[in-house]
């Protein structure tokens, strides 16, 4: 199943390339049909994975150390080697997010 979104649309070339990494990763050829937790989950992981995601999310990380001013080289002055990641920073983990009914799914409390 083609793209649903219009080509004059931004997002439709990050839902395009959704769509081939998912296709060349995790051998998903319909996204639209997946329930939506499965594709959440397997999307998620995309940028772990060399493809376009991971590409895209390599130069939002350039782009965004390129604009803030004064911010330290990545790990402690050395440069990043190319095509790698960094990790993200860690989040303060929330009340309400542990309250969510959907990390019950994910995690086992208790």
């Amino acid at each position: 199943m083609s793209s649903v979104i219009a080509n004059d649309d931004p997002s439709a070339f990050a839902i395009a390339d959704i769509e081939s990494d998912m296709s060349a990763v995790h051998r998903v050829d319909d996204i639209y049909s997946m329930p939506a937790p499965k594709f959440f989950s397997l999307a998620w992981r995309l940028p772990h994975y060399q493809g376009v995601m991971r590409d895209r999310v390599i130069a939002l990380q350039r782009e965004q150390e390129d604009t803030q001013p004064g911010s330290p080289a990545p790990a402690a002055g050395r440069p990043v080697p190319r095509g790698a990641a960094s990790a993200p920073a860690p989040q303060p983990v929330t009340e309400a997010a542990l309250s969510d009914p959907l990390m019950s799914k994910i995690f086992e409390f208790g």
